[in-house]
């Protein structure tokens, strides 16, 4: 599979390796040329363009990866569809739910996969809490906490909340089907006024399920966790854990108290493999087979039409 990179930057350059790795990468194109000889001698006999357009006349070229700044995403994005080029689009899928949605359907018109790269979705632990869940280890789904913070990478163009928050909506609609019916949030923005370094979101649910996510790039200490509660049991995911990362506790609920007493507490295992390798073999094998990929057009809209919501009520703060 012939497969073009577009940026190698900041995570760009993780995508690269990766589908060299799956013997897969033809060319990468970067604006900067400072980065050319290295990709040389890393990649060796991979094309290397300087424009997009030059990029997309190339007909040996089977898929198109765009691992470049948020808001030029539509644009480009939109020239590789029309192209009739499978386009794999790294989050967030656009900055608006209206151009998320009109790639969704062009993609869709021209019958091209367009995928979203919604890592998390192809996390080995993730797959397992689906696994757990649906083997009703936790019973009803109850509540969704989302936890992602850390002394991050500060952006401009972008706050907190588009930049970390796909990740665990992407997660809460594993398990939770449908939109929200309502969206509440709150920030903070001690460091650029305008732009939110800490957002605090609440979800409701027809189901009457809810999630919380916690998203700030100001702690000094780094937190991702996931927790689902349900009605006689929790998994709880710590990606930032050393050991025992997914655990599975059970729990009794005492009616005339009332309490909760812990039955069990399990450290759960799960297979080691790098989610983002499997996300990459995921758009090659989407291609390959003509399929829709997993995290696609119409998922990213759900996501972006929660994003967009919180980030109107944001502004007003």
């Amino acid at each position: 599979m012939n497969i073009a990179v577009v940026g190698s930057g900041y995570w760009g350059k993780n995508l690269v390796r990766n589908f060299f790795e799956l013997n897969s990468l033809y060319a990468v194109c970067e604006l900067d040329k400072s980065k050319w000889a290295e990709l040389k001698e890393k990649y060796g006999d991979i094309k290397i363009f300087a424009t997009f357009d030059e990029m997309l006349a190339d007909k040996n070229v089977q898929g198109v990866v765009l691992a470049t700044p948020a808001p030029t995403h539509f644009e480009l994005a939109k020239k590789s569809i029309e192209t009739g080029l499978p386009t794999f689009v790294e989050k967030p899928l656009t900055l608006s739910l209206e151009h998320s949605e009109t790639l969704t359907k062009l993609a869709e018109e021209n019958k091209v996969p367009l995928m979203v790269g919604h890592v998390l979705e192809y996390h080995p632990a993730i797959i397992k809490m689906k696994e757990l869940f649906n083997n009703d280890e936790i019973g009803k789904l109850k509540h969704i906490r989302c936890t992602r913070v850390n002394l991050g990478k500060i952006r401009a163009q972008e706050n907190i909340w588009w930049s970390f928050a796909p990740h665990d909506l992407s997660i809460i609609f594993t398990f939770l089907e449908g939109q929200p019916e309502k969206v509440t949030a709150s920030s903070f923005k001690p460091i650029q006024n305008g732009i939110a370094d800490t957002v605090y979101a609440d979800l409701l649910f027809n189901n009457g399920a809810s999630a919380h996510i916690h998203v700030s790039w100001l702690e000094p200490v780094k937190l991702h966790q996931t927790t689902l509660i349900g009605e006689k049991g929790m998994i709880v995911f710590t990606d930032s854990a050393k050991e025992n990362k997914l655990m599975l506790y059970k729990y009794s609920f005492d009616s005339n108290e009332p309490s909760l007493n812990k039955t069990e507490e399990i450290s759960v295992d799960y297979p080691e493999a790098q989610p983002l390798k499997a996300e990459c073999q995921h758009f090659i094998d989407s291609i390959a087979n003509k399929t829709n990929p997993k995290t696609d057009g119409k998922s990213a809209c759900k996501i972006i039409a929660v994003i967009e919501e919180v980030d109107k009520q944001l502004k007003v703060f």
